[in-house]
């Protein structure tokens, strides 16, 4: 399949121009990457900051499409969610405010493990300051579905994006939208913060 498609491509670069244009496209790979995460950030910021705000949580957003919801009364350093850039959604915790081991532990038992269910799936346990991750895990119709490379997702960004933007909202509002959850994670807050 692969030498196939090889194949395929050289008889399609037939002249130097084609290649030459087809170079140009490939090192212009990353800005169109960014441009279309760029997008959908753009619109999160309107949905997440104007269209649904959710009392005691706030958000905020930077760089090329990071995104963030925390609990108000705790501040954007306190335990909260981060959609990173690289599609993961993570339960995040800055370790210099908050005991992330300690958090991590307490995720573990019965009464926070809610907090755990609320996620659609976890991929990785507890590295560094991101105690659960949820990697690319969309769906659009297409081959690569809830196991995405950034680049193949890239492109539902910028030309998927309300499809897209339902996902994120459906998954955030699991812990935004759900009293039980936004409780624990109070708690959870609360119980772990360091002191100084």
């Amino acid at each position: 399949m692969h030498q196939e498609l090889i194949k395929q491509a050289m008889v399609l670069f037939d002249t130097s121009e084609k290649w030459n244009t087809f170079l140009e496209l490939v090192w212009q790979k990353d800005s169109i990457r960014n441009q279309w995460y760029t997008s959908l950030k753009e619109t999160a910021n309107k949905h997440f900051s104007t269209n649904d705000i959710v009392e005691g949580w706030s958000f905020n957003s930077w760089g090329v499409w990071d995104m963030h919801w925390y609990l108000s009364r705790h501040g954007d350093k306190s335990i909260s969610l981060i959609l990173g850039w690289w599609g993961e959604l993570s339960l995040h915790a800055d370790g210099n405010f908050y005991d992330v081991e300690e958090a991590n532990q307490l995720l573990k038992t019965e009464k926070y493990s809610p907090i755990l269910s609320a996620f659609s799936r976890i991929d990785r346990f507890y590295e560094g300051n991101r105690i659960v991750t949820e990697s690319r895990n969309f769906v659009f119709g297409s081959p690569y579905d809830s196991r995405f490379d950034l680049d193949r997702l890239a492109w539902f960004a910028g030309n998927k994006t309300d499809l897209f933007m339902n996902q994120i909202i459906e998954k955030v509002n699991r812990f935004r939208k759900d009293m039980k959850i936004t409780n624990l994670l109070i708690e959870l807050n609360s119980e772990t913060t360091k002191k100084v």
